[in-house]
């Protein structure tokens, strides 16, 4: 007389499917769940590889599919109808929901669009950054957790219930990839509605609480117009000697958000094949400016250069090398804060 395996039951009760399964153990891993731990992993490794085509194709899906197929495998552990132990006659216990293979699709894509950007508003949150590499290792944690939750909670549904990769149960009619289940509209609709929820409320934070891109100094070198009294970034000199009475102006605006202390270093600067070659630091000021204000450095570059002057002749860079707080001992375009520059011809000058 044959028996029914020992402890599998997946005969059907008013549509819903009932039964214990067999624990899962480390060598019967769902296929999709190793799927996506080892697409999670490649992506994490692809963004060691040069941008291009093959680096997009291996970091794209971590980005708009994995995690939200990993929230549906926690949410959904069963595929198909929905799931309820049966514990013995009279014992009523609650329903894991199913979810057919193409509302599973759906579900990943949609919710993924939802998780990407509240993960990265929590990482800024927390971490005060939002760079590529801590976004996409967050990102890869939260799916492996997410992936780790629906194997568990797979454990106790019967094996023919269990979602996968293969086309078991809806190949013979692919309508069946597109059919919801008894039992599962609820959640799935709590599932839509949550991944609204998440959508618009990070669209909100990021409306209400803008990043730390807003944050930004800006620079600017300026001359006075003769047409009228305003500054124009116009009309700068292009050759120094000891008449010139050329006014440059090297304004500042701090949109930091706070009271920012600024130092401005003048150098003159000899270039070859585009490599600084000599510096000549010509002057340092300091100043100390509100949000939002603008500190504007006035001088007359001709005065600053001198005919004993160690860098001069033809092609040299008047250099201004912006610093947030003191300028460090060797002031250089690399170490900075913002740079700008303009070329001129010192000729009249260092070589009278």
């Amino acid at each position: 007389m044959s028996q029914d395996p020992p402890n599998v039951n997946s005969e059907q009760r008013d549509g819903v499917g009932v039964g214990t399964s067999e624990p899962l153990g480390i060598a019967n891993v769902p296929t999709d769940a190793i799927v996506v731990v080892v697409a999670t992993l490649a992506g994490l490794g692809g963004t060691l590889l040069e941008p291009g085509l093959l680096r997009s194709l291996v970091t794209l899906p971590l980005l708009l599919f994995l995690p939200g197929y990993a929230f549906s495998i926690a949410l959904f552990p069963a595929s198909g109808n929905p799931v309820r132990d049966d514990l013995g006659p009279g014992v009523r216990t609650p329903i894991r929901a199913g979810l057919p293979v193409g509302h599973r699709l759906a579900v990943a894509f949609g919710t993924s669009l939802a998780i990407v950007p509240v993960l990265g508003i929590a990482l800024w949150w927390l971490l005060g950054t939002i760079e590529a590499p801590v976004v996409l290792a967050g990102l890869s944690t939260l799916i492996l957790a997410l992936t780790t939750v629906g194997v568990v909670r797979r454990r106790n549904v019967p094996a023919g219930h269990r979602p996968g990769l293969g086309p078991s149960g809806w190949a013979s009619d692919p309508r069946a990839l597109l059919r919801l289940p008894r039992g599962s509209g609820e959640v799935l609709r709590l599932a839509v509605v949550v991944g609204l929820v998440l959508a618009v409320g990070s669209l909100g934070f990021a409306v209400l609480a803008p990043l730390d891109g807003s944050s930004y100094t800006s620079v600017a070198l300026l001359t006075p117009s003769n047409e009228s009294d305003e500054l124009v970034a116009a009309g700068y000199p292009t050759e120094l000697n000891l008449s010139s009475e050329d006014e440059l102006v090297f304004a500042v605006e701090n949109n930091e958000g706070e009271v920012e202390a600024y130092s401005v270093v003048v150098a003159l600067q000899q270039v070859s094949g585009g490599d600084v070659v000599a510096s000549e630091l010509l002057s340092t000021s300091t100043g100390q400016v509100a949000p939002g204000d603008t500190w504007e450095v006035s001088h007359q570059p001709a005065s600053l250069v001198t005919p004993d002057a160690a860098v001069g002749g033809q092609d040299v860079r008047l250099t201004y090398l912006l610093y947030r707080g003191d300028p460090p001992g060797d002031p250089t375009r690399e170490n900075a804060y913002r740079t700008l520059y303009v070329t001129v011809d010192t000729t009249a000058i260092t070589e009278s």
